[in-house]
């Protein structure tokens, strides 16, 4: 594979993520590629998905989802009868992935009063909206044409508030909402703080929270949400972000990204495409939120608003940018570069921090600057990146050799300093240095 990042992985590495895309295991590969790799130099969310999307090809799989199968109406009966309580109506409702819209059928009951999730249908991914083939959305015809069928054979209402589009955020049906959400919700703050706790249960309670949508939690959930995180429970902060995100939509991203904010020690990849589908949605209201943080005295805040900018970039965004690259702390200057990052196509004083950035003292900021170059492919900072052939650290020295392979055709001095590069004492480095050279002169 052309993928440094898969380069840098160990032969255990690569044979564990292999193993878990044979099993479909599509979340937990990404996860363990992500997870190689030490905290300030792990790859990103979607440059880790490219790369297992690319190793499912190479090994012969399909990386989308399958389409799920038809829905049984006697299987969803017997699920009906086998729940507590009486159902008193069959809904169904669009929910969403970072994959695309689905479908979720739902039977609501009374006593107790509760939603319960009876299928998803989902019939592919988001691309159907670039290539015209939706609407009509078949997953919306099978849920209104299964669930009908299913309310006539328990006699309870059937409910879609939107068949013909996606939308999350259509009224649910009135008068279902579970009446004791605020119990269940303490309930589950209680079993995430103990570890001893039943996942099951966690998860149904999850589950049941999701769907009730009650917009009347969340000052309570606000107020478990920073529990958590004081906590330093990362498990407590993914559970309650899910709950949040689904009850509140996108007015939930300020409490979200400060609880994003806190390093507690896990990926956050779930929480990551959240905050960033709720930026794309409402760019005016993200950019209100993460502009006075970026540049407030909160380092861990400046950092999480620097980062999701990026998301959302404007021209304006430089001067902000240009300071931000000062900033003592390292980490703050790392995530600012991938920012600057988005500007590079569009402005050259994008490209000339990212060059001055290459003197930084941190070798991952100089990781990070050498990356963007890469990608911004500009043929005047390559003076620059040639200069850190001889840098003290190995990292940056490898990654040279990886900004040099990402321009478009070999220049005499880039194919001289893969020379030297490839005569590097560190393993590494040499193995990148004469990976970029066939690169380049394949090219050529």
């Amino acid at each position: 594979m052309d993928s440094p990042i898969w380069a840098m992985l160990s032969a255990a590495e690569r044979s564990a993520v292999d193993g878990l895309i044979q099993q479909d295991h599509r979340i937990a590969a990404v996860a363990r590629v992500r997870e190689a790799f030490r905290a300030e130099s792990r790859p990103g969310l979607y440059e880790t998905l490219d790369l297992v999307a690319e190793r499912y090809r190479e090994l012969g799989r399909r990386f989308e989802r399958y389409p799920t199968p038809p829905l049984n109406l006697v299987t969803l009966t017997e699920k009906v009868e086998a729940l507590p309580g009486r159902t008193v109506a069959i809904e169904a409702l669009w929910d969403g992935d970072t994959e695309g819209w689905c479908v979720d059928l739902m039977a609501l009951t009374d006593v107790p009063a509760a939603e319960h999730r009876l299928a998803t249908i989902r019939h592919g991914s988001d691309l159907r909206l670039f290539n015209g083939a939706v609407p009509p959305w078949p997953e919306a015809q099978e849920a209104e044409t299964v669930g009908r069928a299913l309310a006539e054979q328990f006699g309870v209402p059937f409910h879609f508030a939107s068949p013909d589009r996606p939308n999350d955020d259509a009224p649910p049906l009135e008068g279902h909402l579970v009446s004791n959400t605020a119990t269940q919700l303490d309930t589950l703050a209680a079993a995430l703080a103990d570890t001893d706790s039943d996942l099951d249960q966690i998860a149904g309670l999850e589950d049941e929270l999701v769907a009730a949508r009650d917009t009347g939690l969340v000052p309570r959930l606000q107020e478990h949400l920073a529990g958590a995180v004081d906590a330093r429970n990362w498990y407590g902060r993914h559970v309650l972000c899910n709950i949040l995100a689904a009850t509140a939509g996108s007015k939930a991203l300020p409490e979200l990204l400060r609880a994003f904010a806190h390093d507690l020690g896990d990926d956050q990849d779930s929480l990551s495409a959240i905050l960033t589908d709720f930026a794309h949605q409402d760019r005016a209201y993200a950019r209100s939120i993460v502009l006075p943080w970026a540049a407030g005295p909160d380092p861990d805040l400046r950092r999480a608003a620097l980062w999701l900018l990026g998301f959302v970039p404007e021209p304006s965004d430089l001067d902000l940018l240009a300071g931000a690259v000062q900033d003592p702390d390292d980490r703050v200057r790392s995530v600012t570069v991938g920012t600057i990052g988005a500007h590079t196509k569009t402005t050259a004083r994008a490209v000339d921090l990212l060059t001055a950035l290459l003197a930084d003292l941190s070798p991952q900021v100089r990781v990070n600057a050498l990356s963007s170059l890469g990608f911004a492919r500009q043929p005047r900072t390559l003076s620059a990146i040639h200069r850190l052939a001889k840098d003290d650290s190995a990292r940056v020295r490898a990654w040279v050799a990886i900004a040099l392979s990402r321009f478009p055709a070999p220049e005499p001095g880039s194919l001289a300093v893969l020379d030297l590069l490839a005569r590097d004492s560190d393993a590494f480095v040499q193995e990148q240095a004469v990976a970029a050279r066939k690169k380049l002169t394949a090219c050529a």
